[in-house]
């Protein structure tokens, strides 16, 4: 676990990869994404947290661990997505300048 104080912090640790959760800093929320790791999962994810409706829990510790840095990772374990990080990163910017 590259950030193991902060996936224990979100309650992530051992429950599998790939992990999504949404944090709000300021309450010191956050909410797991617990369905389909797929485009139709995370929109219904951001959906219902957008509109309240998402299951959130307290962030432990009632503070937020510091992000360390890490070696960055050299992709000899896996492929990267680069076409699925894109889609999700124009989903969230686009969600991000509806609220505003």
């Amino acid at each position: 676990m590259a950030q193991a104080d902060l996936e224990q912090a979100l309650d992530i640790s051992g429950f599998g990869y790939p992990a999504l959760a949404a944090l709000n800093a300021k309450k010191m929320q956050f909410a797991l994404l617990k369905g389909a790791f797929s485009e139709h999962g995370i929109n219904e994810f951001l959906r219902d947290i957008s509109f309240g409706r998402g299951r959130t829990a307290p962030v432990r510790g009632a503070k937020l661990p510091a992000v360390v840095t890490v070696e960055p990772w050299d992709g000899k374990d896996g492929s990267l997505l680069y076409h699925w990080c894109s889609k999700l990163f124009f989903l969230l910017l686009r969600m991000c300048k509806k609220k505003q």
